[in-house]
């Protein structure tokens, strides 16, 4: 389950993604279920959010927004929350069949970075 599940259900036109978009949405939806996988390891625990909060040193509230998906967290805060509840989190790279074409680095915009990092 995702927040992205129905989105453009009833909005009147069937929406069409580039395969960049859709890579893009497919990264999103898989770290809102790290979120969701970590929030139900919590609930397993027997944590509230107010408790998990105390041992992370946050409000209940702060929790809430992170298991809402109302927060953008870093990586950091998410391994945090993790050692917090005592589970692990591996990650997987793998290539894409339809890669983005980078430009070297002597043409990317002043200011811009080339970086194969997370956006979240």
């Amino acid at each position: 389950m995702s927040v992205f599940d129905g989105f453009f259900d009833g909005l009147g036109f069937e929406e069409e993604m580039t395969p960049a978009e859709h890579h893009a949405m497919d990264l999103a939806i898989a770290d809102d279920n790290l979120i969701i996988e970590l929030r139900d390891a919590r609930i397993r625990r027997g944590l509230t959010e107010d408790q998990l909060g105390d041992i992370l040193g946050v409000s209940g509230e702060k929790v809430r927004e992170f298991e809402g998906l109302q927060a953008a967290p870093t990586l950091a805060t998410i391994r945090r929350y993790a050692h917090a509840l005592g589970v692990s989190i591996s990650h997987t790279v793998t290539d894409r069949q339809e890669s983005l074409p980078l430009a070297p680095s002597s043409e990317a915009p002043a200011g811009s970075a080339v970086s194969g990092g997370p956006g979240r």
